[in-house]
């Protein structure tokens, strides 16, 4: 049982459930930047400044990728190792443009930063919080629910909750809920930090398995 509990008093329950909460504002931000920046860059290619324009969201992938990697590694204690990306085969200015558009890891980071984070961010957030607040919400409910019954809330059957018989259970089911918030800011974050290893690592890309060397045919007779 001190096991099951101790989730509540650890400190890194509460570095999670603030990186969780967190994650939202960097979606936010990652998918405004980089649909915007894909989506102006792809309608231009027509014009010289297309190419440019997605030369330039490639590299601020990898910038956001490696401040994803610094938010990981200090929130969710995830040590991703930065990437060696290909090199450019030139310093012509067309080989510098095309540079980031054949490295695999580039075009991952994007990828992540761009759907991958966001739509997980917005998860991690909603479940964070209901995670917490529902519980506390069910804890505090005698304090006021009873005594003031203009902020007694209702349930779904239109029934308000301002007597102590209706109120104490309620308050005991927060209690117990209260225990489970930390496995769940856990199972975000363990997810959070999958997702971020899938996405920050150095893509490798695998080799075809060729058949094993036949064996030499016996000798005839």
């Amino acid at each position: 049982m001190t096991s099951y509990l101790k989730p509540l008093i650890q400190s890194r329950t509460y570095l999670e459930t603030f990186d969780l909460l967190l994650d939202l504002a960097f979606g936010v931000l990652w998918f405004t930047v980089f649909v915007t920046l894909v989506t102006t860059g792809v309608s231009l290619l027509i014009t010289i400044v297309g190419l440019p324009i997605l030369t330039l969201t490639l590299y601020l992938a990898r910038a956001a990728a490696h401040a994803e990697r610094v938010r990981v590694r200090f929130f969710l204690r995830e040590d991703i190792p930065q990437p060696a990306y290909e090199p450019r085969k030139g310093d012509s200015l067309w080989q510098r443009l095309i540079a980031p558009f054949t490295d695999r890891t580039t075009w991952k980071e994007l990828v992540y930063v761009s759907f991958v984070q966001p739509i997980l961010s917005i998860v991690n957030f909603t479940g964070a919080l209901t995670a917490w607040t529902v519980p506390l919400w069910a804890l505090t409910l005698p304090l006021y629910a009873v005594r003031w019954h203009s902020a007694s809330p209702q349930i779904w059957s239109g029934e308000t909750l301002d007597t102590w018989h209706e109120v104490v259970p309620v308050a005991i089911a927060g209690l117990v809920a209260l225990t489970l918030a930390p496995w769940i800011i856990r199972g975000l974050a363990g997810v959070d930090r999958r997702a971020a290893r899938w996405g920050l690592s150095q893509s490798t890309l695998r080799r075809p398995q060729l058949p094993p060397p036949l064996r030499p045919q016996l000798a005839r007779r």
